[in-house]
């Protein structure tokens, strides 16, 4: 009994060093993050709110990434804005606020969210066509399986996970008490220095977190095969977060006959706001044009699979 008893004290006494660790480091991150990104009206980061322009009769619902806001996909908002386009670029739950409230968000919370909007553009737009970034991608994807979106946009889509996150997200009850968040902020995320000033990406992320990204991705991964729109893929050839191996394997993976694939260079991750933008912007707008056009002109296009 006595050795029983010594070994459940020093148990004890460790969970409490390690609890009293972790809300020290969380604490931590919460000030940092607060320091670089101070929160605006309405307990959200100054430029984080969600966009909306509404003045045609179709719309575009803009998904952006994991711990982003709707600021990285400001420049092809705009451009779709001008083309005649309505535009809807919500904010994601726990998204552009507090780093705490992103620690409690999670994968039901986002998706939800997006179909929500969907849904909410659907009353009132005669076409509803859908672009993601990163996270959102894969967020756009499963949408697609669940709803008649006519044109998918996947923008450096997240859909593979590498072996230690997804080890982490597995066991993230017992990681998260070791290491309650990590930095992940990666300058080759933009290259572009005045775009990477502007971001308002958190650029830390916790156990649960991964896990919950994890869930989105294999969701994304499920339901890829049943997707029926028309699909544009757009990756950097330097894309420092998802390799250019496994976009080509999405692509393959699409059964919709009417998609294509589009490589730029010169820019990172966040590929909406980098230096490649403008080419960026230019294909989206494209593609959804040809992929709304009357009886079926993208087909007579000839847009396929490829990897320009």
């Amino acid at each position: 009994m006595g050795i029983l008893l010594v070994v459940v004290v020093a148990a004890a006494v460790l969970a409490s060093v390690l609890l009293a660790a972790r809300k020290q480091r969380l604490r931590a991150a919460d000030r940092q993050v607060a320091a670089h990104l101070p929160l605006g009206s309405g307990g959200l980061i100054a430029g984080a709110q969600p966009w909306s322009h509404d003045a045609h009769a179709r719309a575009a619902l803009l998904i952006h990434g994991f711990g982003d806001t709707p600021q990285s996909l400001m420049p092809l908002a705009e451009r779709l804005a001008e083309a005649g386009w309505s535009v809807s670029v919500p904010l994601l739950p726990g998204h552009g606020r507090s780093l705490s409230e992103f620690r409690r968000s999670n994968a039901t919370q986002w998706a939800t969210a997006v179909e929500r909007t969907f849904d909410d553009l659907a009353t009132r737009h005669q076409t509803v066509v859908v672009c993601g970034q990163s996270m959102g991608a894969a967020l756009a994807i499963s949408l697609a399986r669940r709803k008649h979106v006519p044109a998918l946009v996947l923008l450096a889509p997240y859909v593979a996970f590498p072996r230690k996150a997804r080890l982490v997200a597995l066991a993230w009850p017992l990681v998260e008490m070791l290491v309650p968040v990590v930095k992940i902020r990666d300058p080759l995320s933009i290259r572009d220095p005045h775009a990477a000033e502007r971001s308002l990406a958190y650029g830390y992320v916790t156990p649960r977190l991964l896990a919950e990204l994890w869930r989105v991705v294999r969701a994304a991964r499920r339901d890829l095969p049943h997707v029926r729109s028309g699909a544009l893929i757009v990756h950097s050839r330097e894309d420092n977060r998802m390799p250019a191996h496994e976009v080509a394997a999405l692509a393959a993976r699409l059964t919709n006959p009417v998609k294509a694939v589009h490589w730029v260079s010169g820019c990172g991750h966040v590929i909406a706001v980098d230096y490649c933008k403008e080419t960026v912007a230019t294909l989206v707008v494209e593609w959804l044009e040809r992929c709304t056009a009357p009886q079926g002109a993208t087909a007579s296009l000839g847009y396929k699979l490829g990897t320009s």
